[in-house]
């Protein structure tokens, strides 16, 4: 019997899996291709070539790759002033492209019994243009909640209140596109909530993001993490990720360094690709800003406290989740791990005032006995509920639900 056919749309290839979101988007992708025939179509990231794009999505029909707009501050400039005017947020309408829109029409129209799947609310805008096919939307966050917080956090500055335009324009459109899909997938039961809410016809459905147990596992035995040596990891491109490390630099390293270092000198590592100027200027004698790296595990591995000082996002976070499955001690404000079923004190610490971080860090770096109790429990959590396999096979049971249930309903009375 011939594979159901699965239209996925992206707004990027998810190679290399260097962000939370190429890593959901990428296990995902993966487990639908065992079960379903899939046409891919999206955007190519700039640091990708077509060669590279097409070896990554081997197995997959690749019908139409279209560059990534608005590339650079010359593009991204045009991009703002072109949409000043338009009803739809920038980060929307960036993802607009006439030849995508025509294709998904023709598509849904030779595959009607076949599954459109957004990946992304940007590519979600591609949804009502189908009307046969089965329409998922997959919600990595919801994104006019990030909008929100980016714009109180930014509150009194030149550019808030074009975040607050931003934002409304957001809430609108996401309730417009969460309502007209026939399935949404939240990464977690508040984003399901706050989904509800907006869009109160919308029930998603919760897939959260998880973890390869395999790839990513405690440091071999025998080596010892760094005294005193703090990691953070992210895609530094991405604002809340930027927020959190000038904050904690600023904020909270200084209170960190004002208590004496029970085991070594305090320093961080700062790893993602694509840091800005801002985060650059964090470099000192005790802070590393390195950049992209090819494997984030050997700096985790070093350090001896994962820190997590997100003040702004939604959604789940797939760093916590690798730092639980590396076997390293986390301190995260309530936001960094917002999303996960996490209790304070069993698998990390919880504060989020400037002092309390800084309290629990040197309370973890005092107490061995702590950080093995909370990485142990960090570990074995991850391994009970964020397995990507099984999250995967959840995933394709709620579409097979779906597409029985729109059979039924289609078959004629006897």
């Amino acid at each position: 019997m011939p594979l159901t056919p699965l239209l996925f749309i992206s707004p990027r290839i998810p190679w290399p899996l260097d962000t939370g979101a190429k890593i959901r988007t990428g296990a995902l992708l993966d487990a639908l291709a065992e079960h379903y025939a899939i046409h891919y179509v999206g955007f190519l990231q700039p640091e990708l070539t077509r060669a590279q794009a097409r070896e990554r999505l081997s197995g997959t029909v690749t019908n139409l790759l279209r560059d990534e707009p608005a590339r650079g501050p010359l593009g991204r400039m045009w991009l703002g002033t072109r949409t000043l005017a338009d009803s739809r947020p920038v980060t929307i309408a960036k993802y607009w492209n006439r030849a995508l829109a025509a294709f998904v029409r023709q598509w849904d129209g030779e595959y009607p019994k076949g599954i459109i799947h957004a990946d992304h609310l940007h590519m979600g805008q591609y949804l009502p243009l189908a009307t046969r096919a089965l329409r998922g939307l997959d919600e990595h966050n919801v994104e006019s909640l990030i909008l929100e917080r980016l714009a109180d956090q930014h509150r009194g500055r030149p550019w808030a209140p074009y975040l607050d335009v931003q934002a409304r324009r957001m809430r609108r459109t996401e309730a417009e596109l969460a309502a007209k899909a026939d399935v949404v997938w939240a990464v977690s039961a508040g984003d399901a909530a706050d989904l509800t809410g907006m869009a109160p016809g919308c029930r998603p459905e919760v897939i959260p993001n998880g973890v390869n147990l395999d790839l990513v596992a405690p440091p071999a035995e025998g080596r010892r993490p760094q005294p005193g040596r703090l990691v953070f990891v992210g895609s530094m491109n991405w604002l809340p990720n930027q927020d959190a490390m000038i904050w904690f630099v600023g904020e909270v390293l200084g209170r960190l360094e004002m208590r004496p270092p029970r085991s070594g000198p305090w320093s961080l590592d700062i790893v993602g690709h694509s840091p800005p100027a801002t985060v650059r200027a964090l470099e000192s004698t005790r802070v590393r800003v390195t950049g992209g790296v090819p494997d984030v595990r050997p700096y985790i591995h070093e350090a001896e406290i994962y820190v997590a000082p997100i003040r702004i996002g939604g959604g789940s976070r797939l760093k916590l989740l690798e730092a639980f499955a590396a076997g390293i001690p986390v301190v995260s404000t309530s936001i960094g791990c917002e999303g996960l079923e996490v209790e304070h004190g069993r698998q990390l610490l919880i504060a989020d005032d400037a002092e309390g971080f800084a309290e629990a860090v040197d309370r973890l770096a005092s107490n061995p006995r702590l950080r093995e109790e909370l990485a142990l429990n960090a570990r074995r959590h991850v391994e009970d509920h964020y397995s990507w396999r099984a999250i995967g096979q959840r995933l394709v049971a709620c579409y097979e639900s779906r597409l029985a249930e729109r059979e039924k309903t289609a078959a004629p009375l006897a």
